[in-house]
């Protein structure tokens, strides 16, 4: 099966989570088009959207596409209800975690982003969303071989931590989902054990098909930092890889992993050095030492696309100087001139 072809049934697993109802509204959309849309967003009182990078359709009265929401038929409160009660299975009550987390996880390692008020509990812990006015439906999208080209520059010295940073949108997971294929298939020279942690269910599933898709051991819906602790303790990594890093406890233990000799392959959002080295969890997490170097995506644009790759001992000196020379913005952040090495160096 060719990729595009295996896009645009993701589009379609995606859509046959909302129900009868809402799959007759997309009827009518052409397969080149499925095959590029990566997000359904169903808006109270806007029209459907399909957004394809920067680009953007949406879905008129008639199931067809028009360039300009004037005209399209807008959701009601009532659809965005239905979508969700359809989307979490029927049972709303068994997602209560992953909504407290403003997400729920669809087959294929899909995913539904969820907007609406919060709700506390007594303690003030977010506990869920109610009166939803907003689902984002990202579609996983697999593109197998996307990572090979990359390798030696990510792993020149073999198998090694790699902080892999980027923007929303810019790739992320579909890179490391592949890094994870390609070293478990022996791009390296052997055939490395790997453990994913897949708090979200997004990691370990191949976009458009709903089953596992390489040699890995998967420990799903555990949150990052205890999944690290369990795969080192009973698996026998060589390497963890797990997504969107960024809480403290994430960061103690992948410090843990790196004492008991595991590597952590991993990301962060952070679209320059400046803004990694800006937020708290990506400054703790380079100077762990778990990461000799940090990997720059392209950006949306240019989706697994990787602009840079920086070794974590020059990104963290020209911090030091940033701070030595008040080079500081308003919210703490390093002003560093490129995310080129030569700059960073002077």
């Amino acid at each position: 099966m060719g990729q595009q072809n295996r896009h645009a049934l993701a589009f379609d697993e995606v859509v046959s989570e909302l129900g009868e109802t809402f799959q007759k509204r997309f009827f009518a959309v052409p397969g080149p088009v499925k095959e590029s849309v990566r997000e359904i967003r169903l808006r109270e009182g806007a029209p459907i959207k399909l957004t394809m990078g920067s680009d953007a359709r949406y879905i008129t009265g008639s199931g067809g596409l028009a360039n300009s929401p004037a005209g399209c038929p807008p959701l009601a409160r009532s659809d965005l209800e239905t979508a969700l009660y359809l989307i979490c299975d029927r049972a709303i009550h068994t997602h209560q975690r992953e909504l407290a987390e403003g997400y729920v996880s669809l087959r294929g390692g899909h995913r539904a982003g969820i907007a609406g008020t919060a709700v506390y509990d007594g303690q003030g812990i977010l506990k869920s969303f109610r009166n939803v006015t907003s689902i984002v439906l990202r579609i996983a999208r697999d593109f197998t071989g996307v990572s090979r080209s990359s390798l030696p520059l990510l792993f020149p010295d073999g198998l090694s931590g790699l902080l892999l940073a980027g923007a929303p949108g810019s790739g992320k997971t579909t890179l490391l989902r592949d890094i994870a294929i390609q070293l478990s298939s022996g791009a390296l020279g052997s055939h490395l054990n790997l453990v994913l942690v897949d708090e979200r269910g997004e990691l370990s599933a191949r976009g458009g098909v709903s089953d596992a898709f390489c040699p890995c051991d998967v420990i799903r819906g555990c949150k990052k930092g205890d999944g690290i602790l369990s795969a080192v303790r009973s698996l026998s990594p060589d390497a963890v890889v797990c997504d969107e890093i960024g809480s403290r406890a994430d960061v103690d233990a992948v410090r843990w992993a790196l004492g008991c000799g595991v590597s952590v392959i991993t990301s962060i959002h952070a679209s320059s050095p400046g803004e990694l080295l800006s937020r708290p969890a990506g400054r703790l997490l380079l100077e762990t030492g778990a990461f000799p170097r940090a990997a720059f995506l392209a950006g949306v644009g240019a989706p697994s696309v990787i602009k840079e790759v920086t070794g974590s001992d020059v990104l963290l000196e020209s911090a030091r100087r940033c701070s030595d020379r008040g080079e500081l913005g308003w919210d703490g952040s390093c002003r560093l001139p490129s995310a080129d090495p030569a700059a960073l160096r002077a």
